[in-house]
């Protein structure tokens, strides 16, 4: 089934959570839904443009905290105005059909802590405005088309817990001695990844 449009009657909807069912078609207007802080509708067949479901966000629900869209067939780009909204603690939408850079905006997320942008058509750098994130602790975008070196900047997140860059052919460049800052990392992944060099002796292998 769907998700109603009657929806934006629940004033006072603090979290929607619909994820792994068999949801189709579009998600409504979210107007009304002032105080709403979490959209968890992952693992379904639901579609849409991702910027206009940004910006509904914004104009609707700005202190939206958590956001999961994995698993379905939204398309279109990552949008500038995502840097608008400061309350973002978590942002998956691996798994998609989006087509977009990574916006040098998601630089201003400072609450972020876990990003899943893997599985989608995500092309140029990664830029390194992503090194302001300092809480992050989740970092997915294994499975794209980004290319060029990863920045210095994300080997400082020192908060890390998982970094997750396989199947990447064309990231280039060479694992930075700062990686041994990443003190809580638990996973890495570069397996696929166009990297040279040495293994730096910081990693502690």
């Amino acid at each position: 089934g769907t998700i109603p449009s009657e929806l934006n009657k629940m004033t006072a909807l603090l979290e929607l959570s619909a994820s792994s069912n068999q949801l189709t078609g579009t998600l409504p207007d979210l107007a009304g839904l002032t105080y709403l802080t979490t959209l968890e509708i992952q693992n379904n067949f639901l579609e849409g443009d991702l910027s206009r479901l940004v910006l509904n966000l914004l104009e609707h629900a700005p202190n939206i905290a958590i956001v999961s869209l994995a698993i379905n067939r939204f398309a279109g780009v990552i949008p500038t105005e995502i840097g608008d909204l400061t309350n973002l603690n978590q942002f998956y939408v691996q798994e998609n059909q989006i087509q977009s850079t990574i916006p040098t905006e998601l630089g201003r997320l400072r609450a972020l802590t876990a990003l899943g942008i893997a599985l989608n058509f995500i092309t140029g750098t990664i830029p390194f405005e992503m090194g302001l994130l300092t809480n992050m602790k989740i970092l997915h975008f294994r499975n794209t088309d980004l290319s060029g070196s990863i920045p210095q900047e994300i080997f400082q997140l020192t908060h890390l817990e998982v970094l997750d860059s396989n199947n990447n052919a064309r990231l280039v460049g060479y694992i930075p001695t700062e990686i041994g800052l990443l003190t809580n990392l638990q996973s890495l992944g570069f397996r696929l990844n166009a990297l040279t060099g040495t293994i730096p002796s910081e990693l502690g292998l």
